[in-house]
């Protein structure tokens, strides 16, 4: 069941998380070899061919035996008609406005993620343009692109979606790879996903990669006092992808506050603190926490003042994170350092 959308916004105000709706679809859309991709990115679009097509014809019929035959009169070369019509109609149709589009650069070596933002229009060209190498496409949808990736910085499970030379193709397959290349921390349906980037280039030492995994589960009784929130262990999943440099992915079903608590601590822990609040309904008793940076750092030093042992651990886990250059999420890349205890004390 996915999460009620005002019951979350209520309970975290003022943080960027995403909410993404599972219902969204992804999309790659070739760039003729990489021939069109400045030109799809710098002018915000995508777009498909076969302009000789009447945009019209192809949205009003059904997968029919009289616009195939359209299509053989359009295009007589064409060997298999029905690839050209499955084509238009997936761009024209199937494709809606807050889907998401990846465009791959020549040789794949730049991978373009956007958003689309309206339906199919079709485009004026002239043939001076096109003569001064233009896109000649005239069906084209409005993109916002929000991320480019190198091709070094591809997520490997992607490499064989890239392997598809068809003009469009289905990606919702790679729904996860996606999210997680967009967003460090997201909510989708009742998942929440925190995703932590280890940066570190070289080979990742045995005992550094334990201690590495074990930092989240030895956050969770701070992050559980912070949120006020039951962590159940059977709610907690997590998938890793480390080939150095390479991604730790936690996921955490029910509630959304576990996983933002957790990455708002390890902002803390590698430099950070947040200034806003959560709320939570416990059936009619609300609980508000103030995480302002005195308020965070109140819990902080209660903490600290409880066990001198447990200073210590935030410490090594600090070390720990440092060493392997994990990067905290960047939805909370803005957020106030904290002044009062700085990194590393």
């Amino acid at each position: 069941m996915d999460l009620d959308l005002e019951t979350f916004v209520k309970q975290i105000e003022g943080i960027p998380v995403p909410i993404i709706d599972t219902n969204r679809r992804y999309w790659l859309v070739r760039t003729q070899s990489g021939e069109y991709y400045e030109e799809f990115f710098h002018d915000n679009f995508v777009g498909i061919g076969w302009d000789d097509l009447d945009f019209n014809e192809i949205t009003k019929h059904e997968y029919n035996e009289s616009l195939l035959e359209l299509i053989k009169i359009k295009y007589p070369d064409e060997k298999q008609p029905g690839r050209i019509l499955s084509q238009l109609k997936r761009f024209s149709l199937e494709i809606k406005i807050n889907d998401i589009v990846l465009i791959p650069s020549a040789a794949s070596n730049f991978l373009s993620f956007g958003v689309v933002e309206t339906d199919v229009y079709e485009a004026e060209i002239n043939d001076e343009d096109i003569l001064d190498g233009a896109c000649p496409f005239q069906k084209r949808r409005t993109v916002r692109w929000i991320k480019t990736v190198r091709k070094n910085e591809i997520d490997p499970y992607l490499y064989k979606l890239l392997n598809s030379h068809h003009t469009i193709t289905d990606a919702t397959a790679y729904d996860t790879f996606i999210d997680r290349t967009l967003h460090s921390l997201y909510v989708k349906g009742n998942e929440t996903h925190l995703v932590l980037e280890v940066k570190k280039k070289d080979n990742i030492p045995y005992l550094g990669l334990i201690k590495l995994l074990n930092t989240p589960v030895e956050l969770l009784p701070i992050v559980e006092e912070f949120t006020q929130e039951e962590i159940k262990e059977e709610n907690l999943d997590i998938k890793l992808s480390l080939q150095s440099p390479g991604t730790i992915e936690i996921i955490y079903y029910t509630s959304p506050l576990v996983l933002i608590g957790l990455g708002l601590v390890l902002h803390y822990i590698v430099g950070g603190s947040y200034k806003g609040n959560y709320s939570k309904t416990e059936s009619e008793q609300s609980v508000s926490i103030e995480s302002t940076s005195d308020g965070l750092l109140e819990k902080w030093l209660k903490f600290r003042k409880q066990s001198d042992n447990q200073q210590m651990k935030l410490l090594e886990m600090q070390k720990v994170l440092s060493k392997l250059e994990v990067t905290t999420p960047k939805e909370l890349k803005n957020l106030p350092v904290s002044e009062e205890l700085p990194k590393g004390q």
